[in-house]
């Protein structure tokens, strides 16, 4: 399976990644290693994630983070659609 991103996780991992930059590098290096792993896993997994209320999106939380990633599983493909902090208002997730 192949990994897509949207516009939206895009930014949402520059965010994510300038944020860490100005906190704490070794956080940040830590938090995109288990980033990684996670969607390592869905490729060979796409069912790894909870249902939500739309049709075919997932979510994922990243453990000992405040993100959950929300997906589409396709045939062949997965795509990500953002990757959430628990923070924000929940009406702006991708999914319920």
């Amino acid at each position: 399976m192949k990994l897509r991103y949207t516009q939206r996780a895009v930014h949402e991992i520059d965010e994510i990644s300038r944020y860490f930059l100005e906190l704490n590098p070794r956080a940040g290096e830590e938090f995109f290693a288990a980033l990684e792993l996670l969607l390592g896993h869905l490729t060979i997994m796409p069912a790894l994630g909870r249902s939500t209320s739309v049709a075919n999106v997932r979510v994922l939380v990243v453990p000992r983070y405040p993100y959950r990633i929300f997906y589409l599983a396709e045939a062949d493909t997965i795509s990500i659609l953002s990757i959430f902090h628990t923070a924000r208002d929940p009406g702006t997730a991708p999914a319920g």
